[in-house]
């Protein structure tokens, strides 16, 4: 993956980063019974069960840090790209920061 980092410094002592980041998001999934003991074991390929399952997609993540006048860090925001689930067990991203990290 290439690595992109920006910053970004204003006037009102706030300085904001932003960076592509493998991120995590909970996805669904059918698993078949395919274990012995599973209901239905080698009797029917289609029965199972929908599971979640984490998995990761490329995104951003955005920092933003304000500070006081004398130097003292004042607050901290985090924002990532939230994401989607393709139907197909994969987050996708959005692209669009509105997840807080």
């Amino acid at each position: 993956m290439n690595e992109r980092e920006t910053s970004d410094y204003d006037h009102q002592s706030r300085v904001t980063s932003t960076r592509d980041v493998s991120l995590t998001g909970q996805v669904w999934v059918f698993k078949p019974y395919q274990n012995p003991g599973d209901p239905y074991y080698l009797h029917d390929p289609d029965r199972g069960e929908w599971v979640q399952r984490q998995a990761y997609y490329t995104g951003l993540r955005q920092e933003s840090f304000g500070y006081a006048a004398d130097g003292q860090l004042t607050n901290v925001a985090i924002v990532e790209t939230g994401y989607t689930d393709d139907g197909n067990g994969n987050a996708v991203s959005t692209n669009v920061l509105d997840r807080r990290g």
